[in-house]
């Protein structure tokens, strides 16, 4: 996945995004895209604004976002590694051991599912990302946040 992949896929599927409205004859450089699909994930996806301290909340977003990324990247036969390594890094980043544990965590848990960045079937507990999900990821992972 690369930046252009992330830029034509919001202008594509958004096209009230102010990104799809703002888009010109010209390619945007890659740090400008960049900043641009930030802003599509964080105001209008996720309907952070900026006030307060933003940064600090797409951190913990970033961080679960990995959490489940790499739970649903065991191999086969590695549940029980991949159950653990889960709690490991829900308890060293959140101080729980499954987002029951705590109601904020689950909250965001099923925010990010109501904005389609992550999806599940039977449980909360066992979200997934979503092709949305994996972009926004992708953008938090590129982009400095103030907090690093």
């Amino acid at each position: 996945m690369d930046i252009s992949e992330v830029g034509k896929y919001i202008i594509n599927n958004y096209p009230e995004s102010s990104l799809a409205s703002n888009e010109k004859d010209y390619e945007y450089y890659e740090g400008e895209l960049l900043n641009e699909c930030h802003n599509f994930f964080t105001f209008y996806c996720m309907g952070i604004c900026g006030c307060g301290d933003p940064d600090c909340v797409e951190l913990k977003i970033r961080v679960y976002l990995h959490i489940v990324e790499t739970y649903w990247n065991k191999k086969e036969g590695e549940f029980k590694e991949a159950h653990d390594r889960e709690k490991d890094s829900l308890q060293k980043y959140f101080g729980v051991s499954d987002i029951y544990e705590n109601p904020l965590l689950l909250f965001m848990v099923y925010m990010l599912n109501d904005k389609k960045i992550l999806e599940h079937n039977g449980s909360i507990g066992g979200s997934y990302l979503t092709e949305l999900g994996k972009m926004y990821l992708y953008i938090l992972d590129n982009v400095k946040l103030e907090k690093e």
